[in-house]
């Protein structure tokens, strides 16, 4: 997943901690659902970037031997300081149970790797903030384990920070990645916005990048 940060910004006012978000926008299950977003953003190495990310659910099919509904993913990437650029492709599967779904595992196109093993916990169809939780540990075919967990931060002026973040190690438990995903949502779920933090053990690099929804 590349599947994600803090409280509201400067001048905003905090989101009060009792309202009920949900944590999908409606929809978000259903074939033919689509969300896109335009990204700009630096890296620690002296990079910028421009791109974009976009998500599209597809018709239910199986995954693992179980029914799932998949969610095909692409991240475009386009270095402005090196020329270098790059385009990811996955696919990320859910349970069929909408409302409470599971992270069932992903197949990546680009880097052809799929999950072989997953232990998962469902997300609760709503939260509050402060709200946390296990989405899951998967392992793929590469031998690598991708930990993912959860929480629901103030996002300031009655928003919401839907932030899922992984942990990737190798085969011998070395850590070798990080990931946060961070949707801007609204009550309903709908999201506003996302950021991504990309954190690379080996280069010791970190991409920060983000856009508001198409």
């Amino acid at each position: 997943m590349i599947s994600a940060c803090g409280g509201g910004g400067g001048g905003s006012t905090p989101t009060d901690p009792s309202a009920v978000f949900s944590l999908f926008p409606s929809g978000y299950f259903s074939n033919g659902y689509s969300e896109g977003y335009t990204l700009t953003g630096t890296d620690t190495a002296g990079g910028k970037y421009t791109g974009s990310y976009s998500i599209q659910t597809q018709e239910q099919s199986t995954f693992r031997g179980q029914p799932a509904i998949p969610l095909a993913a692409l991240l475009q990437l386009n270095n402005t300081a090196s020329g270098a650029f790059l385009s990811v492709k996955s696919t990320r599967f859910y349970s069929t149970n909408t409302s409470i779904p599971e992270y069932l595992g992903f197949t990546n196109t680009t880097f052809g790797t799929t999950t072989v093993s997953a232990t998962t916990n469902p997300f609760p169809s709503t939260a509050k903030i402060g709200s946390f939780g296990s989405i899951g540990t998967y392992t793929n075919s590469a031998g690598y384990t991708d930990v993912a967990t959860w929480k629901l931060e103030d996002g300031g002026n009655g928003k919401a920070k839907l932030v899922i973040l992984e942990t990737t190690s190798d085969q011998v438990g070395k850590l070798t990645s990080t990931s946060e995903e961070i949707y801007t949502i609204n009550v309903n779920g709908k999201r506003l916005s996302v950021t991504f933090r990309l954190f690379d053990v080996a280069s010791g690099t970190t991409i920060n990048l983000s856009g508001n929804k198409n």
